[in-house]
């Protein structure tokens, strides 16, 4: 099904019936996950809303061919102490755990991060190529959630993102703790 256009925004409908939006603000998020947009579409038609209004969705989408490559990689674990290399991927308010010299990896797979606007319509958050991650530990909707916190820099010491230089800004080295304290700083 083709999507709906109105002024900005772009919707799309979900399998159950319902919508998925997004807005040009959303685009260019989505512009960091190269061609991820080219693909949302017909992501979207496949999924079914959650039951509850109040859930926010995430989930994985596999299309059963390629459709990218995702550069979400397991990693030896770490602390928020240890030393590791971090990047501020372009159009992001954090630095994300990076590796270098290493390549993304061919996938079938993309992942949608969106929030109930109305029972069965959605705002689209984000998609990306490959598995469904946390968000980093820096972001600003898990200062209230101590819980989700210590799950999200659990996955992100034990994951990194591949260092892409179309994509990101030259890497550093530092660790999660100063990562997070600079960001809650700003």
């Amino acid at each position: 099904m083709k999507p709906v256009d109105t002024d900005s925004v772009r919707i799309y409908q979900t399998a159950c019936g319902g919508a998925i939006q997004f807005n040009e603000e959303t685009r260019a998020h989505l512009a960091v996950h190269q061609n991820v947009i080219e693909h949302v579409g017909e992501a979207i038609t496949i999924i079914s809303l959650p039951g509850k209004r109040e859930e926010r969705l995430r989930q994985e989408i596999d299309l059963e061919y390629v459709v990218g490559r995702s550069s979400l990689l397991t990693t030896k674990a770490i602390d928020a102490h240890t030393p590791t290399y971090f990047a501020r991927r372009k159009g992001r308010s954090g630095a994300s755990r990076v590796v270098l010299n290493k390549s993304s990896q061919e996938t079938s797979i993309i992942s949608i991060v969106s929030e109930p606007i109305e029972e069965i319509r959605y705002n689209l958050i984000s998609a990306w190529y490959g598995k469904i991650a946390p968000c980093e530990p820096w972001d600003y909707t898990l200062l209230t959630e101590q819980k989700a916190f210590e799950e999200s820099l659990d996955f992100w010491c034990c994951h990194a993102l591949v260092h892409e230089v179309d994509f990101m800004e030259d890497p550093f080295e530092s660790t999660w703790q100063e990562v997070i304290n600079n960001h809650n700083r700003v």
